[in-house]
């Protein structure tokens, strides 16, 4: 019986790591996209000269 709690709260532990580990990693894709963003939205000039010479 006590084999089985243990058991259940390594499962438990276990799964709740994962999550925080998904949390995490949404949020930090969340700032970097923000970040990109104001990146482009700062360089959109260049951004169009650019690919104007490119065409």
């Amino acid at each position: 019986m006590q084999q089985s709690i243990s058991e259940k709260e390594a499962r438990i532990n276990n799964n709740l790591s994962v999550v925080g580990v998904l949390v995490t990693e949404e949020h930090e894709t969340k700032k970097a996209k923000k970040r990109n963003q104001n990146h482009y939205s700062n360089n959109g000039y260049q951004t169009g000269i650019l690919s104007l010479l490119l065409l």
